[in-house]
């Protein structure tokens, strides 16, 4: 499982458009990745379920809307939410690449400057 957190204001105006992403320094968004590791290769994409959430240091949760995204062979995962400057995101990623039957998950922080 490969992630990362941004603010939407650091996407080319190209890019968000494209994707259908609010461009904004007050919007976060989050991508996830789900690859099967593919001897003598980085990985081959999967479809999965994928769901997240995210929790501030005050302890206010976001249920993160996630939607898949094609792009020739790769596959991956966007949602997009609120945030504020200097605040921190606590991350929850859970995800069940297809045809398995258990969920994998991950946790991971990110600092989000919008000024």
């Amino acid at each position: 499982i490969h992630y990362n957190a941004l603010a939407t204001d650091m996407l080319p105006p190209a890019v968000a458009r494209d994707y259908h992403i609010t461009r904004s320094q007050n919007r976060g968004m989050v991508n996830i990745t789900i690859l099967k590791k593919v001897l003598g290769t980085p990985g081959q994409p999967v479809h999965a379920r994928v769901d997240a959430s995210a929790k501030n240091l005050a302890g206010q949760y976001r249920d993160i809307r996630m939607r898949e995204i094609r792009e020739g062979n790769a596959i991956y995962y966007i949602g997009e939410f609120g945030v504020a400057n200097e605040e921190t995101m606590n991350f929850k990623v859970q995800v069940r690449p297809q045809g398995e039957r258990d969920f994998y998950e991950v946790e991971f922080s990110q600092d989000f400057y919008t000024r």
